[in-house]
């Protein structure tokens, strides 16, 4: 067996606990994504169902579309105004409360769009937590004009808001201080049906 001199040992050492972690899941959380979406590749069909984009008004206009579109390419991405378009005898907002249960169990996976600060409100919480209770793959994008970078949810974390914030508001989504986890991304786009070599842009 080779034996490294102390010096280079420690070199190594010490750049492991300063590299910026690109998951903020335990091991064995990652295994167990990576097992199950494995699983729900393998159950994929040609009509493959569409994305979803889950996003605020207000951060929907600042998330480069075409550049998602490439990257989930062949995939049809839906949000709001057009999976839950206003009828004459139904609002959007009734639409959505009507129908979301039954588009969630025909996702192939769950875009989550989001700003600088990471907040997001009760009702995209839900819809997270609805796409993980069906072990559809659940993407996190920030909102940027000139870049899209894909993270599995899986790898971010979440925080609570505390007592005193809006009610509307229902957390904080932190992206991993180095966005390229490319195994839990890959088995989360294999999962969704894209082609090979999205998800980075």
């Amino acid at each position: 067996m080779t034996t490294l001199p102390e010096s280079s040992a420690r070199t190594r050492i010490d750049t492991a606990i300063s590299a910026p972690p690109t998951t903020y899941a335990a091991p064995e959380a990652v295994a167990d994504y990576l097992t199950a979406m494995s699983r729900r590749a393998r159950l994929q069909h040609s009509a493959r169902p569409p994305l979803y984009l889950s996003a605020a008004p207000r951060i929907r206009p600042h998330l480069n579309i075409g550049r998602l579109a490439h990257l989930v390419s062949p995939c049809r991405v839906l949000d709001f105004d057009t999976a839950f378009p206003t009828r004459p005898d139904h609002s959007s907002a009734e639409q959505y409360a009507a129908r979301w249960p039954d588009l969630a169990d025909d996702l192939s996976g769950l875009l989550v769009g989001i700003g600088k600060s990471g907040l997001v409100g009760k009702v995209m919480l839900r819809e997270i937590a609805d796409a993980e209770a069906r072990s559809v793959p659940v993407v996190v994008l920030r909102a940027s004009p000139t870049s899209t970078s894909l993270v599995p949810m899986l790898d971010c974390r979440l925080d609570p808001l505390d007592a005193n914030a809006p009610p509307w508001l229902g957390g904080t989504i932190h992206l991993p201080a180095k966005q390229s986890n490319r195994i839990t991304l890959s088995a989360a786009l294999r999962a969704m049906g894209v082609r090979q070599g999205g998800g980075q842009g």
